[in-house]
């Protein structure tokens, strides 16, 4: 019996984090909402270590995208942003 739970507890492990990776794939599109800051999203998608760089190839991959002249804050939302893979940039 408690092997059968523990072979059902991995299975549902397994296909959770099957399910996050695949929500994640990239490149996707992120729909952004007013306020939200542009680091965030790239924390999100690339990592605490790859901010900058995923900063960089976001608005690399949006060039019509406006940012706020203080930072890279988004003005208005809701907009669709595309966010690429790292090394496509």
């Amino acid at each position: 019996m408690i092997k059968i739970i523990v072979i059902v507890l991995c299975s549902f492990v397994v296909g959770c984090a099957t399910d996050r990776l695949q929500a994640t794939t990239l490149p996707t599109q992120h729909i952004v909402q007013r306020n939200e800051v542009l680091s965030q999203i790239a924390r999100r998608y690339y990592g605490n270590d790859n901010v900058s760089e995923g900063i960089t190839a976001i608005l690399k991959a949006n060039p019509d995208m406006k940012t706020a002249q203080s930072g890279p804050g988004i003005q208005a939302g809701p907009i669709v942003l595309i966010i690429p893979k790292l090394n496509d940039n």
